[in-house]
C-alpha cells in the first residue's frame, strides 16, 4: 500500500503561520501571580504563543502520512459460488443490458502521532471510466456510509459489513438496534443478516456525519468529529458499483482532507485549514 504526504504548500504555510501568530497571542498571554508593585510579579511557565505556534507549524510543516488503498470484488461470480439467486431486477441488468456489478472497499489509513487526533476529516470520490454513453456510466447503487447510516455514529466501534442476497451493503445490529462489534459478529448473526459476502470490519467513529452524492459519480462524506482517536485512524467507504460491461478501465479519484488537532492547541481549531491528500485508486475488474 503506498504511502502519500497529506500537507500544504508554501503560500499557505505563511498564511497559517501569520494566523496562528495573531490568535495565540491572545489565547496565551503570560500568566502572572504572586504580590502586585513593580519587580513583585512572578511569571508563571507554561504554553507561551510562541512554543504553540511553533507546534503546529512544525505539524503542518511535516504534513501528514496517508496511505490510500482500494479492495474491489465481483460480485456476480460470487453469488454464483455461493449457491445464492440474483434479485430479479440484477439478472435483468445483468443478462439483458449487459452490466457487472463490483463491491469496493475505500480506505484511508492516516498515521497520527499519539498526541494528535482528527478533529474534522473530508473524504470525497469521483467515479470515472472509459464508457462514451453517459447512461451507461458506472455508478454507485449502494454506498456505506449513506444518509440513512449517519445515526449510527454516536459511538465507536468496530462494526461488521456485508453483502445481502439482495445485493445491498448491510450492518448487523443487535437487539439494541447498535452495531455488533465485528468479533462477534456470529455464525448466527451473518445468518440473519443473509451475508453473501462478509463481514468486513468498518470503524464507526463518533462525529456529526454528512453525506453527499448518493446515486452520483461524485460522493463526498464529512466527518465532524466528537471523539478523540488517535495513532493510525481509518477511514473507509464501501460501495456496489454498476458496470457497463464495455467499461475496461474504472477509477476512483480519492481525496482525503483532514484537519489534525491536540488538547494543547486550545483555541486555535478556528484558524486551521485541512490538510489534503489525493490518489488515483484503480478498480480491478474481472477479466471478461
Amino acid at each position: 500500500m503506498a504511502t502519500i504526504n497529506a500537507t500544504l504548500d508554501a503560500a499557505a504555510l505563511d498564511q497559517l503561520e501569520e494566523r496562528l501568530t495573531i490568535l495565540a497571542q491572545e489565547l496565551f498571554p503570560p500568566v502572572v501571580r504572586g504580590p502586585g508593585g513593580a519587580g513583585g510579579g512572578t511569571t508563571v511557565e507554561g504554553p507561551t504563543a510562541d512554543s504553540v505556534v511553533q507546534d503546529v507549524m512544525l505539524t503542518y510543516q511535516k504534513g501528514i502520512s496517508v496511505a490510500p488503498h482500494a479492495e474491489s470484488r465481483p460480485l456476480i461470480p460470487l453469488f454464483a459460488a455461493a449457491g445464492k439467486t440474483l434479485p430479479p431486477e440484477l439478472q435483468v441488468d445483468h443478462a439483458k443490458l449487459n452490466y457487472d456489478f463490483y463491491s469496493v472497499e475505500v480506505v484511508f489509513n492516516i498515521m497520527l502521532a499519539d498526541d494528535l487526533h482528527p478533529a474534522d476529516a473530508r473524504f470525497e470520490l469521483r467515479l470515472s471510466d472509459n464508457v462514451t454513453n453517459p447512461a451507461r456510466k458506472t455508478r454507485a447503487i449502494q454506498l456505506f456510509p449513506g444518509r440513512k447510516d449517519i445515526n449510527l455514529f454516536t459511538i465507536d466501534i468496530e462494526g461488521g459489513i456485508g453483502v445481502d442476497a439482495d445485493m445491498n451493503l448491510t450492518l448487523p445490529m443487535s437487539d439494541t438496534g447498535l452495531p455488533i462489534p465485528f468479533g462477534k459478529v456470529s455464525a448466527d448473526a451473518r445468518l440473519k443478516a443473509g451475508f453473501v459476502m462478509g463481514p468486513f470490519s468498518y470503524p464507526i467513529c463518533r462525529a456529526a456525519i454528512e453525506v453527499i452524492g448518493e446515486q452520483s459519480p461524485a460522493i463526498s462524506w464529512h466527518y465532524k468529529m466528537a471523539s478523540v482517536l488517535a495513532g493510525a485512524n481509518i477511514f473507509k467507504s464501501v460501495l456496489i458499483l454498476k458496470v457497463a460491461k464495455e467499461a475496461s478501465d474504472i477509477a476512483l479519484d480519492a481525496t482525503l482532507s483532514v484537519t489534525p488537532y491536540k488538547a494543547s492547541w486550545l483555541g486555535l481549531r478556528t484558524v486551521l485549514p485541512p490538510l489534503r491528500a489525493s490518489a488515483r485508486l484503480v478498480v480491478e475488474q474481472a477479466a471478461q
